[in-house]
């Protein structure tokens, strides 16, 4: 029982904090990369 992973166990409230933190960093770099390629095109 002990070797399942965290996630498996959302008691601990870590299982689902690593997800929420990709995603605003994967959601961050995309808007960087949209707005550099945006600025790119303008100029």
């Amino acid at each position: 029982m002990s070797r399942r992973p965290a996630l498996e166990h959302p008691e601990t409230g870590l299982g689902f904090v690593p997800y929420i933190l990709v995603a605003v960093i994967v959601a961050a770099v995309v808007i960087v990369i949209i707005l550099l390629r945006r600025k790119k095109k303008t100029k």
